[in-house]
């Protein structure tokens, strides 16, 4: 006959919990995936070319809020004469597109606002600066 002791089944248990716990921590850690040079330079150019599309979509909207008049700014457009030299004087016109806005500040010792008119260039002959 056989002994079976009752120690040894709560022993069995704690050998096969720690070969458990080797095999975890025995186990290879995986290596991040490399990518190649051509993979990586592709994504790059992707990545400028959003940009560029990103940085066109900007520009469109920037024209779209300055040709815009409302309360705030206005925009016009009208031929000017432009000094071209001095010497012989020439002058040259030229259709020029501006905005205008009026900016407020406050005086700090008498809390006073004062409205300044303002104006941009942003169109000379039909190009945009």
């Amino acid at each position: 006959m056989k002994k079976v002791e009752k120690g040894s089944s709560a022993g069995t248990t704690a050998e096969q919990s720690t070969k458990a716990d080797v095999k975890q921590v025995s186990q290879p850690i995986a290596k991040p995936h490399v990518r190649c040079r051509a993979d990586i330079n592709n994504d790059i150019t992707q990545k400028w070319e959003l940009i560029q599309q990103l940085k066109s979509e900007i520009l469109k909207l920037e024209k779209e809020d300055i040709l815009l008049c409302d309360e705030h700014q206005r925009f016009e457009e009208k031929y000017e004469d432009v000094i071209i030299s001095k010497r012989p004087k020439k002058i040259e016109s030229k259709l020029i597109g501006r905005i205008y806005w009026t900016e407020e500040f406050k005086d700090e010792d008498t809390n006073q606002s004062v409205f300044i008119d303002r104006s941009q260039i942003v169109r000379v002959n039909g190009v945009w600066k």
